[in-house]
């Protein structure tokens, strides 16, 4: 085993910061041909994004949106990163519970993430509202629970976006 150690094949190397893996995942995602490559560095983007959101969003989301638009034939692939946008898009309290319906509490880094999605030239709300007819049902699920979340962030331009899309 010290053989290994020495030369750094195992456990020789130094550890990774979140945001060098969030780097290293995204850069995954985006080059992989193989889709079981893509869909497990989307899984690790989904488990970062719950603790590292703003990271994860500033690095990822374009990459996110790309395998999104790309590689949407894939049910597993599409949860993830249905859940990733999700987590991603979601306003947090400040407590660290999830927020009631009513309330309004602002979250800057999932309105930024909304506005970007929202403001996406490739239109992905049409993308999004194609998938509301998928025969999946956590795709469906996943799919409300994200529009819904674009649409606490930022309704009217939601709403406007839905209205100009051919399938909405």
């Amino acid at each position: 085993m010290d053989f290994f150690k020495r030369y750094g094949a195992i456990g020789g190397s130094q550890p990774q910061s979140p945001t060098e893996t969030i780097q290293r995942m995204a850069d995954r995602a985006d080059t992989s041909t193989l889709l079981e490559d893509k869909r497990a560095a989307v899984l690790g983007l989904k488990g970062l994004s719950r603790e590292y959101k703003k990271d994860v969003g500033e690095v990822a989301l374009d990459t996110l949106l790309k395998v999104l638009k790309e590689d949407s034939e894939d049910h597993n692939l599409l949860k993830a990163i249905l859940e990733t946008l999700n987590n991603l898009c979601t306003r947090d309290s400040p407590g660290g519970e999830s927020l009631e319906t009513g309330a309004t509490l602002a979250d800057p880094v999932a309105d930024k993430f909304s506005q970007a999605i929202l403001r996406d030239s490739d239109d992905v709300i049409s993308i999004f509202l194609g998938l509301l007819g998928d025969a999946d049902f956590y795709v469906r699920y996943y799919t409300v629970q994200l529009l819904s979340a674009l649409h606490m962030c930022s309704g009217d331009e939601l709403q406007q976006r839905v209205l100009v899309s051919p399938t909405g």
